[in-house]
């Protein structure tokens, strides 16, 4: 395949909002880099041309909400662990104090 059919193809990814929009973190990242690797003189299109600024900040932006996306969900999963261990601190201390009460009647 030569280079210039991969670029064309890396363009038509770039372009096409049902892969944007659904692709994960790590493609996010490959297509940003091929948005900002990209050469002027690769791309034939005018429109193309143009339209590209405008998709690597939209891309940009995506990839900002991915990782605060990711971020929010590691802080809810640390959160509910760190429930779990105290509600399960205080049953063990309320399990200890429980039985030194009765063990000194």
């Amino acid at each position: 395949m030569s280079n210039n059919a991969k670029n064309n193809d890396t363009l038509n990814k770039v372009f096409d909002d049902g892969i944007v929009l659904h692709a994960d973190l790590p493609e996010l990242k490959r297509l940003l880099l091929a948005c900002t690797e990209m050469r002027e003189a690769d791309i034939l299109n005018t429109r193309v041309k143009e339209g590209l600024p405008k998709r690597t900040d939209f891309i940009k932006l995506l990839i900002q909400l991915k990782e605060r996306e990711i971020t929010h969900g590691d802080l809810m999963r640390r959160s509910n662990w760190t429930l779990v261990v105290a509600i399960a601190t205080f049953i063990v201390l309320a399990i200890k104090t429980t039985c030194e009460i009765l063990s000194t009647r």
